[in-house]
């Protein structure tokens, strides 16, 4: 069954596309990649309140309509780079190190990457439970606070 799908942009554009059930997320990226021009890495596609996975089938997510929030290069950059080698975090500037979505795409890879990151995100919750859940080596360089945290431990 084909879906009639309607992308926003933040700057009022729309879009519509014709995708399949069983088409995924990065597929509806990729149709949007050859619509706009937007990069894969700056796309975040956002349905209602929540951003779901590249390999999510669209037949599964609730049609609330999606909406494209273009992440800026600097930043896509530096995901690819912590996805690529998460060591990396540790050479990158300060205000990378401050941004929550490369921490945690980089602790997804290696959670002692977290040794890295700026110290208000080592006693972020769900970047400490995402670093640990990947190696509970992680725990180390989390915070007091989040060594003490029931769900991180």
């Amino acid at each position: 069954m084909a879906l009639e799908l309607k992308v926003h942009s933040v700057s009022g554009d729309a879009h519509m596309f014709s995708m399949k059930e069983a088409d995924t997320v990065l597929d509806l990226k990729k149709a949007l990649f050859v619509a706009t021009g937007t990069p894969l890495a700056e796309q975040r596609l956002i349905v209602g309140t929540v951003e779901p996975s590249d390999m999510e089938l669209l037949g599964s997510l609730p049609m609330l309509g999606f909406t494209l929030v273009r992440r800026p290069p600097e930043q896509a950059a530096w995901m690819k780079l912590v996805q690529d080698n998460a060591e990396s975090l540790r050479d990158a500037p300060q205000r990378v190190k401050e941004d929550r979505e490369v921490v945690l795409a980089a602790v997804s890879k290696s959670g002692q990457s977290i040794e890295f990151a700026a110290v208000s995100l080592q006693d972020d919750e769900d970047v400490a439970l995402n670093a640990v859940q990947n190696d509970w080596r992680a725990l180390q360089f989390v915070s007091e606070s989040m060594r003490q945290n029931r769900r991180v431990v």
